[in-house]
């Protein structure tokens, strides 16, 4: 007689009962056992009057100076003075965590909380009361002043750590040996300058003062934006602001990744181009030569002459054998196409030097150019061109050109780029001067742009973080930049950026492109010759697994 068992037959229940007994009789050292996240160290702190007494985080104690104080308060009258008010001898009341600053224009507060979470932190919120008839235009807090274990690898001695939350989350992080932490404007939706602006114990550089303000503070760099935030009478405002604590290896994600995520969410990623092949560049002039019979240099040959109709006449043939060639070129690199900088020519020195403007076209090049994007766009290949947010303007008398700024630069964009679509079928612009590094133009300006050509990639010159929610920023690999930076990364996983690599170390860098290509970053080429660069970019989509090609 056989007997048929299955673990079915035998039943759920029994199976409990079994594996009970077994685990009871096993070895304590056979059970498997789950271990636990350590909880993050402690953050500590207690009062005193004039503010923070101590700031520990784990057995370090983190306070240089727990003074809380406000510096300088300007404020605008009804009659359109401008003056600062008193901030000296407040009086200080303390109710349970909350202390009080009382001036004769109003009361600043502020309120310490430690959380024990990951990261563990410590939270301050500041509430500023206007009691007086004038606008409190700009207010300047000074919170406290850490004292870290050691100097932090991102201060170079000089140069002031402020972030403004204007296009970036603000979050400054500071690694310090052992440890790291990281001062955040809990705020993703308004501006606020918050930093370290310096080291007060150079260059032993441990001791730094926490730096709260709006408007402008007169010992920061021009290039700071002004905070504009006014406070009207009867009225109050809040700042929120952290200090979270990690340790040595702590990410940047893992300090602050809420906060990354909340702004992710407030300014939604919008882009979408599947294809990330290579794009290459194109300059069919040369800057302010000086040649009299090619004013505009043509080609970089002092030989053409755009005077006569037979030097015209040359001149469009040496123009399309220019395509031709390029179009061999881009079609080896299984290139999605190219941008040609200069279709205005370069007749002015820079930073004039491209125009940037589809409609300001010179006579000789009117009659070829449509043919010259045609060679492209029968290839079945992608075209642009360089655009800027700012109108070329020539004076009436005398022969100065100049780029004058306008009221609305995405206006501008919008009816450039919607006369290169007409003429040319163009998708690809790279955008000059939109700003400077450190202060570019707003982003909601692109985010207009991107809404009226969603088949189009934008490449600005100048970028932030929020930039990348709608274009693809320029970069530049001899400039140092090898792929979209991780904190932009962070916030949004699909951003990416084109990285112009010729003149800069490309084999040195080769391992950092292909993995910034495997992410989706494009790289931009030289074109119109065979650059010795080029066989490297080809290697560096080879290496990238598996390489990528043009979408369906």
């Amino acid at each position: 007689m056989s007997i048929r068992w299955s673990w079915r037959s035998w039943g759920s229940r029994s199976l409990m009962i079994y594996l009970t007994l077994l685990f009871s009789i096993m070895p304590a050292w056979l059970i498997p056992v789950r271990s636990a996240a350590a909880p993050p160290p402690p953050v500590s702190f207690s009062l005193s009057q004039e503010g923070l007494a101590s700031l520990r985080f784990g057995d370090d104690e983190m306070l240089g100076d727990g003074k809380f104080l406000v510096t300088r308060v300007i404020a605008e009258t009804w009659d359109g003075r401008v003056e600062p008010l008193e901030v000296n001898q407040p009086h200080i009341s303390q109710t349970g965590d909350q202390l009080t600053l009382s001036y004769p224009w109003g009361d600043v507060r502020r309120q310490y909380k430690s959380t024990p979470s990951i990261p563990a932190r410590l939270d301050l919120t500041i509430t500023v009361e206007n009691h007086s008839d004038a606008i409190i235009r700009e207010i300047d807090i000074q919170a406290l002043t850490l004292r870290l274990p050691a100097k932090p690898a991102e201060y170079d001695n000089v140069t002031p750590m402020m972030a403004s939350n204007i296009g970036d989350p603000s979050i400054i992080p500071l690694h310090y040996g052992a440890g790291s932490l990281a001062l955040c404007n809990e705020d993703v939706g308004r501006p606020l300058m918050i930093g370290f602006p310096w080291a007060l114990d150079r260059p032993t550089s441990r001791d730094y003062p926490v730096w709260v303000y709006t408007g402008r503070h007169d010992s920061m760099p021009d290039s700071l934006p002004y905070i504009d935030r006014p406070i009207f009478p009867g009225q109050s405002d809040h700042y929120s602001l952290s200090i979270r604590f990690g340790g040595a290896n702590t990410t940047l994600k893992t300090l602050a990744g809420d906060l990354q995520q909340r702004f992710a969410a407030a300014y939604p990623f919008l882009l979408h181009w599947p294809d990330r092949r290579p794009i290459g560049e194109l300059f069919i002039s040369t800057a302010a030569a000086g040649w009299p019979k090619n004013p505009r240099g043509w080609l970089q040959d002092s030989t053409i002459d755009v005077t006569t109709p037979e030097g015209r006449k040359a001149f469009d043939e040496k123009l399309l054998n220019y395509a031709r060639t390029s179009v061999k070129i881009l079609k080896q690199m299984n290139a999605q196409g190219m941008i040609t900088w200069d279709p205005e020519g370069q007749e002015y020195p820079h930073a004039t030097s491209y125009l940037g403007d589809p409609r300001s076209l010179p006579p000789e090049i009117e009659p070829i150019i449509d043919d010259y994007f045609r060679v492209f766009s029968a290839a079945g290949l992608r075209v642009g061109i360089c655009v800027r947010p700012q109108l070329p303007v020539r004076a009436v008398y005398g022969t100065k050109v100049w780029q004058q700024d306008v009221a609305d630069p995405a206006a501008n964009l919008i009816a450039k780029i919607a006369y290169a679509r007409k003429r040319w079928g163009c998708t690809l612009f790279y955008v000059d001067s939109n700003g400077d590094p450190n202060r570019p133009m707003d982003a909601a300006i692109f985010r207009r742009v991107a809404a009226a050509f969603p088949d189009a990639l934008l490449m600005p010159e100048h970028k932030n973080t929020l930039y990348h929610a709608y274009t693809a920023p320029y970069n530049e690999l001899r400039q140092g930049f090898t792929g979209t930076r991780p904190s932009v990364s962070d916030v949004y996983p699909g951003a990416f950026d084109v990285i112009s690599v010729p003149d800069g170390p490309i084999e040195k860098r080769h391992d950092e492109l292909v993995a910034a290509v495997r992410r989706g970053d494009i790289l931009l080429f030289r074109a119109w010759f065979a650059d010795t660069y080029n066989d490297q970019v080809r290697r560096i989509y080879q290496d990238e697994k598996p390489p990528r090609s043009a979408p369906p």
